[in-house]
């Protein structure tokens, strides 16, 4: 029988027909090639079935604690949550948070906003907006460094960076309107709360 033939009653490409041939007159059997290289020892399925079932249990486990549980490389960990599981690391994200009290209480602000846009010109309505600053010395603890070879009482006082219950800071403020915005003011701490829009023209 050709191939041809076989692949039609098979169902199957002839093209799988001639290699299964091929392989059979040259192996003695359909299994495939022996393959070159080292084979896998740790991307295995076991290994696998084990880190999904860790990261289905806490999706917030470090794979660094899961390769030293299930004795694998954490390189290896991480190249199967990755390009095998097509896993994706996606930080945590800060948002307001809304309760049932919060939800009612902006419904009826939006409410009352529309019947003042109803009523009123909106043109003459006025938005403000302030902001306050704290005056800090800001600095990253996990890249900002400071090279010495030993530990002087100058490394020690450069190397400290102080904070306060209570930092001085200073408010910034502003109102907008539909035809004109007022400029940036800074205000003195001691006058915060005193502030009222007078004219904005």
């Amino acid at each position: 029988m050709q191939p041809s033939e076989i692949a039609k009653r098979l169902s199957v490409h002839r093209v799988t027909i001639r290699r299964t041939i091929h392989r059979f007159q040259e192996l003695g059997t359909s299994a495939d090639h022996p393959k070159t290289g080292r084979p896998k020892s740790s991307n295995t399925a076991a290994v696998r079935d084990k880190l999904r079932l860790r990261l289905m249990r806490n999706s917030r486990r470090l794979l660094r604690k899961v390769a030293k549980e299930i004795i694998v490389n954490r390189g290896t960990v991480r190249q199967m949550a990755k390009n095998v599981m097509k896993l994706k690391a996606y930080k945590l994200q800060k948002a307001h948070l809304l309760t049932d009290h919060l939800r009612q209480v902006r419904l009826q602000r939006s409410k009352a906003l529309l019947q003042l846009d109803a009523t009123w010109h909106w043109e003459t309505m006025v938005f403000l907006d302030e902001k306050i600053f704290t005056l800090e010395q800001q600095f990253n603890s996990q890249y900002d460094r400071l090279w010495s070879a030993n530990l002087s009482s100058s490394i020690l006082d450069a190397r400290t960076v102080a904070r306060s219950q209570k930092p001085a800071y200073i408010m910034v403020w502003a109102a907008i309107t539909s035809s004109c915005k007022t400029l940036l003011y800074f205000v003195d701490p001691a006058a915060v709360g005193t502030i009222r829009p007078k004219n904005l023209g």
